[in-house]
């Protein structure tokens, strides 16, 4: 998975994720001023 270059404001990538019901995601982020660590942004989860 490609991951864009850090600039001053950072960057987020989402990636669509299907569980056995729902619809999902995770959001990564980097930071400005990392050093290239991807962390966890937010996990979402929909429930019925």
């Amino acid at each position: 998975m490609a991951f864009p270059q850090t600039d001053e404001q950072g960057q987020q990538l989402r990636i669509p994720v299907t569980l056995k019901a729902g619809s999902n995601q995770i959001d990564f982020g980097r930071f400005a001023g990392d050093w290239g660590y991807m962390f966890i942004k937010s996990i979402e989860v929909v429930a019925e």
